[in-house]
C-alpha cells in the first residue's frame, strides 16, 4: 500500500511539475491586446480612370497604380494579402502587390 501512495504522489508532483514548466514556456499574454496590422484597403479611382488606390488606414497614406485597363467590377486580395484578383466581365487577372 505504501508504494501505491509513494508511485501516486510521484505522479501528482510529476504532473504539477509538468503543468508549471508548461506555463513557463507560454510567454504570450492572452488577454494582453495584439499590436494593430496595417491591413490596406483597395478602391479604384473615378469612373473612366484605370486606377487603383491602397489607403493605409494606420499611417492615412494612399499608394496608387494605373492599370492597362479599366477594370471596374471588383477587387478581391487573398488571404495573405500577397495578391489582388481584379474582375472584369469576362476575365479575372491577378496582381501581386510586392
Amino acid at each position: 500500500m505504501r508504494d501505491v501512495i509513494i508511485k501516486l504522489s510521484s505522479f501528482v508532483v510529476l504532473v504539477g511539475f509538468l503543468f508549471w514548466l508548461g506555463t513557463l514556456a507560454c510567454s504570450d499574454d492572452p488577454v494582453s491586446p495584439e499590436p494593430v496590422k496595417d491591413y490596406l484597403f483597395y478602391f479604384f479611382g473615378p469612373e473612366g480612370t484605370p486606377e487603383l488606390f491602397a489607403l493605409h488606414p494606420e499611417t492615412r497614406q494612399i499608394d496608387s497604380i494605373e492599370l492597362p485597363w479599366n477594370a471596374r467590377e471588383e477587387v478581391t486580395v487573398s488571404a495573405d494579402g500577397k495578391r489582388l484578383y481584379l474582375t472584369d466581365r469576362d476575365r479575372t487577372v491577378v496582381i501581386s502587390t510586392d
